[in-house]
């Protein structure tokens, strides 16, 4: 027994050991991330006075036009401004870089080193530094983990600029979101340093440093053969291509305010990105996504007005002209400050303008079930309509009626009011509609925002012990909004349609403030997720399923099917 003890004594000090060392390798590298801080920030200094100098200089010279001198003036007072905001973050990073090494002593601190080497690799990769120079990534061990970053790194970015003889249309971009990325990274290194993140022993974070593969989770049915990934990733490469060149196209007349220069923007920016500038137009339309700039809130605006252009004009009948035709897409209200589209492809016999008639009411056709959706669009923009591209197929294909809600958005009504409306949505199925078409069967189903007010509205339900919907389709809901880290958070960072920034302006909008601890109180509780997601319903199969574009409707479809027959 005395044998034994001293072996596990002896186990227990080799790891001690082993700890000591890995902080002493964070350290090094801390400092290492630092110093190459330093240098971005001392160049980004110089070169912002290098830049106001020269303007300075163009404008005493000649100068074509004066058209050219008021552009010039221009994109230097955008270009000081974010070069202003970039040194602000670059100072950010620097001293939470160095805090971080004192930090590391403090007890306890040691066990999130796996979650500070995954993000200083990828602090790494935008400060320009080779990831395979960090010392603690061998000696923790996730050297399979691989940094997905094709972003402008802060070197790159700020030599192409110093190079570069006049202030191009594009200098203000780059810059703006080089900040953006560098604001992330903050984000990631300020989670660290609250503990909010994840525990060192987590499945993601194994998953992450490759010492594991979501197919060995216990509670993951990987069906193999449901689709082509390489296939489906190509579909996404030139859906996000074509996406990113449209905003591009659109962000170039967003800001005429003549309808023919509008036009003549749109035409000319559409053959410059579209045909000419493929590439450049890609780099224009991720600068439009990017969130959290100096300005939130004309952001904010900008992205309204791309994801309403669906409900817009001439755009909104070309787009319903592609969709499926049903028998029924009315709108109506299901009080005085809750609106919906009802969609129904059969005679359902009345329609819920004409419930509050009782002659009207005795007509009503009975149906299987009744599904009740909640749109997305990150809770500030789109509508019941601009989704009918998909609803109207799951009511021609499931055969029920489908009642698709207008929810209040953001900024304008903020937390809980979509929620609050879209429970009053819930009952008014359960109570009025259900006893109308002679159903008690109701589906919640939504995507992004929409499914976070699905889940929203079965939490309502357990908590306040109303019945709940018997069947929920919720497509990459938001159901944990707590600002811990996690390498997903990372991945996002760089994600070209929807990056972590401009989803933290999403949820600012939505719930009127960026504090951490605000947030958490707005976010669900370990409890009421585990009542929600038991471990046979994590929705990880789901996700594999609805992966590839061109099947994303009949699988959707496929999942409602069986929730209205089985469930």
């Amino acid at each position: 027994r005395g044998a034994g003890g001293d072996e596990e004594a002896r186990a227990e000090e080799g790891r001690g050991a082993e700890r000591h060392r890995q902080v002493a390798d964070l350290q090094a590298d801390l400092e290492t991330l630092a110093k190459r801080t330093r240098e971005a920030l001392a160049s980004a200094r110089g070169l912002a006075s290098e830049i106001v100098q020269r303007v300075s200089t163009a404008q005493s010279g000649p100068t074509p036009t004066c058209v050219g001198r008021k552009k010039q003036r221009k994109r230097a007072a955008g270009v000081e401004d974010r070069f202003s905001a970039l040194i602000k973050e670059l100072e950010v990073l620097e001293t939470r870089l160095t805090d971080l090494r004192t930090w590391l002593h403090e007890d306890g601190n040691a066990a999130y080193a796996l979650h500070l080497a995954i993000a200083m690799q990828y602090i790494a990769a935008v400060m320009g530094t080779p990831v395979t120079d960090l010392r603690s990534r061998s000696r923790i061990g996730n050297e399979r983990y691989h940094v997905e970053y094709d972003g402008v790194t802060a070197p790159q970015l700020l030599q192409e600029l110093r190079e570069d003889t006049f202030i191009m249309w594009y200098t203000e971009g780059n810059v703006r979101l080089l900040r953006s990325h560098v604001h992330g990274l903050n984000e990631v290194l300020d989670m660290v340093l609250r503990r909010s993140a994840s525990e060192p022993d987590s499945f993601i974070m194994r998953v992450a440093s490759g010492e594991a593969s979501v197919a060995e989770c216990d509670f993951c049915e990987v069906v193999q053969g449901l689709y082509d990934e390489e296939r489906a990733m190509r579909s996404l490469r030139k859906f996000f291509k074509l996406l990113m060149i449209t905003n591009a196209a659109v962000h170039e007349y967003y800001f005429e305010t003549h309808h023919l220069s509008r036009f003549v923007s749109f035409v000319r920016g559409s053959l410059y990105y579209g045909v000419f500038k493929r590439n450049r137009g890609q780099h224009r339309g991720e600068v439009t996504f990017t969130g959290l700039g100096p300005s939130i809130e004309q952001n904010l605006k900008f992205i309204q007005y791309v994801w309403n252009l669906p409900d817009k004009g001439g755009i909104r009948h070309f787009y319903r002209s592609g969709i499926s035709n049903v028998r029924h897409s009315v709108a109506f209200a299901i009080s005085d400050t809750v609106k919906a589209r009802f969609i129904s492809s059969k005679n359902v016999g009345v329609l819920p303008a004409k419930f509050g008639v009782p002659s009207a009411r005795s007509k009503a056709v009975p149906q299987r079930a009744l599904v009740l959706h909640f749109h997305g669009g990150g809770f500030v923009s789109m509508s019941a309509a601009a989704h009918e591209n998909y609803t109207r197929r799951w009511t021609k294909q499931c055969g029920v009626p489908v009642i698709s809600v207008d929810y209040s958005l953001s900024p304008d009504a903020k937390f809980p009011t979509a929620v609050d409306e879209a429970f009053e949505a819930f009952r008014w199925c359960r109570e009025v509609a259900g006893k109308v078409y002679g159903t008690d069967r109701v589906i919640v189903a939504g995507d992004s925002a929409g499914g976070t007010l699905g889940a929203a509205v079965i939490i309502k339900c357990i908590l306040e012990g109303y019945p709940g919907p018997d069947g929920a389709l919720l497509a990459y809901p938001a159901v944990d909004i707590r600002r811990a880290f996690s390498p997903s958070i990372l991945w996002s960072l760089n994600d070209k349609l929807l990056p972590y920034t401009f989803l933290l302006s999403c949820l600012s909008a939505y719930l009127g403030t960026t504090d951490p601890e605000s947030m958490l109180k707005s976010s669900l509780s370990r409890r009421l997720r585990l009542a929600l997601f038991p471990k046979r319903l994590l929705p990880y199969r789901w996700v594999l399923a609805l992966v590839s574009p061109s099947s994303l409707i009949r699988k959707s479809v496929f999942l409602l099917i069986i929730a209205i027959e089985c469930l």
